[in-house]
């Protein structure tokens, strides 16, 4: 259905930002086993930074005529964010 340049424009941009996103997801995972004492204050970007993976993934499937796939991807992101918030009021 999408065939223009602009909606190729936008698909590739939604990629950049989820290898962005997927790379900060692995560093805060790597600081957190290699010490978790010192580290675990970054477990709730785990969880934010996943929401935003999954909305953007959710967003390029809405795009991609994946309409089921990408509006789940967007309310399983909203657990991701309770998840966030409950982490961040216990760890900080």
């Amino acid at each position: 259905m999408y065939s223009s340049r602009k909606y190729k424009r936008a698909k590739y941009c939604l990629d950049i930002i989820s290898l962005i996103l997927v790379a900060l997801v692995l560093a805060c995972a790597i600081f957190i086993v290699i010490n978790i004492n010192k580290h675990i204050k970054f477990l709730p970007f785990v969880f934010l930074f996943g929401a935003l993976l999954n909305i953007f993934s959710g967003i390029r499937d809405i795009l991609s005529e994946k309409k089921a796939i990408g509006i789940t991807l967007c309310v399983l992101s909203l657990i991701f964010i309770v998840a966030f918030v409950i982490a961040a009021i216990t760890f900080w």
